[in-house]
């Protein structure tokens, strides 16, 4: 199997890699590789492999006849800063600027310490045309972490977009996903939780929360852990979906995905009842029609793997430079400024001025002489 007929997608989870070798859009090779110590963590892009976790994953690679060094890189939705905002309609070529004054009053840092990117969309709201900026960003540290880290084990990766965005890519690619409606993708995994809202196939709202109560609650229900995070879960789903509704009134969810075929009966029966739109499970066997690759991070990195492969509506990749064909919007790195070598930089410039305005003044005067001296020596004609 040579190199570039494959692709190798690599989900970043927080106790393993899950990845997935594809073959013309199909996976070929589902592994997973824990990680052997404790220590990997993306906070501030402090992430390093020990040597342990090198020899590890080296291993499993000579394994399972892994041979590229080049990946697609699948980052953990808590890692992501995702925004959805609306602006007014433009042209095309105006709107990178817009975004960058816009997106300042959603996110909580200085462009200058992220690498971002966009997608725009025109829309119609209350009859007027408006243009939906789909905003996501991702810490330069944090980035870079994940890349060096990468290099210790000899991976180069050529992409890196967020997890959900991988994950809806598969679910739309296996037919899961209409492209022509507005869904809602629910997980609950150990003691998070999250909800994805997919408007034709583009990801409008993305949202991860805990789902650990707090003491007084625990107390309440003689300290039922998981009656607790099952009660907790579809109480944050309602209040997402709720939010979201409200912000965007013209949209209407037309099914909800339970990521987990095991998902209580009760949270079935509630969300019908609460959204009065039809509720299905699917789990990751529907999806590779295998028994491995359980955990919901062996699709996104699947859908990693098949970036390129399949067609898709757009891409949020935070690797510089576009590789993609579908003329996806690259990402932006906000250089920050030297002042003191623009100070210096300004001072020469204005110096030259000077000597240039001073020089040409002074040749402008002997040009008017020469004209005179010349006037006079010919006279009237």
């Amino acid at each position: 199997m040579s190199e570039e007929n494959t692709k190798l997608g690599i989900f970043w989870g927080e106790t393993s890699l899950c990845c997935v070798e594809t073959l013309a859009s199909q996976a070929e090779k589902i592994f997973q590789i824990p990680f052997q110590s404790k220590t990997i963590s993306s906070m501030e892009g402090e992430i390093n492999f020990l040597l342990e976790d090198v020899d590890s994953i080296q291993k499993t690679f000579q394994q399972n006849n892994i041979d590229s060094s080049n990946i697609n890189l699948s980052l953990p939705t808590k890692d992501i800063i995702f925004r959805s905002f609306v602006i007014p309609w433009m042209q095309s070529n105006e709107v990178e600027s817009v975004v960058k004054f816009e997106s300042v009053k959603y996110i909580p840092f200085s462009l200058d310490d992220l690498v971002y990117t966009y997608h725009s969309l025109s829309v119609i709201e209350d009859g007027v045309r408006r243009i939906r900026v789909i905003f996501v960003a991702i810490k330069k540290k944090i980035l870079e972490g994940y890349i060096n880290a990468l290099n210790q084990i000899n991976l180069s990766a050529i992409t890196a977009e967020p997890a959900a965005l991988s994950l809806i890519r598969v679910l739309v690619f296996k037919g899961v996903i209409p492209q022509d409606q507005t869904v809602a993708l629910i997980e609950q995994e150990g003691d998070m939780g999250m909800i994805i809202v997919v408007v034709q196939g583009i990801p409008q709202f993305v949202r991860e929360f805990p789902l650990n109560p707090n003491l007084s609650d625990q107390k309440q229900v003689g300290g039922d852990l998981i009656e607790l995070q099952r009660k907790k879960f579809i109480n944050e789903i309602r209040i997402s979906l709720d939010y979201f509704n409200r912000q965007n009134s013209q949209l209407q969810i037309k099914k909800i995905i339970l990521l987990d075929l095991a998902s209580s009966e009760d949270a079935f029966k509630i969300l019908e009842e609460d959204f009065a739109v039809p509720v299905v499970a699917i789990d990751n066997q529907m999806i590779f029609g295998l028994q491995e690759g359980k955990e919901s991070g062996f699709v996104s990195a699947y859908g990693a793997g098949v970036i390129g492969s399949v067609d898709f509506p757009v891409e949020f990749n935070f690797i510089q430079g576009d590789i993609s064909s579908s003329g996806s919007p690259k990402a932006f790195i906000e250089k920050s400024v030297n002042y003191k070598s623009t100070i210096m930089m300004t001072g020469g410039i204005l110096i030259l001025l000077i000597g240039a305005f001073f020089l040409s003044n002074s040749l402008l005067i002997k040009d008017r002489k020469a004209i005179e001296v010349l006037r006079q020596e010919l006279g009237a004609f």
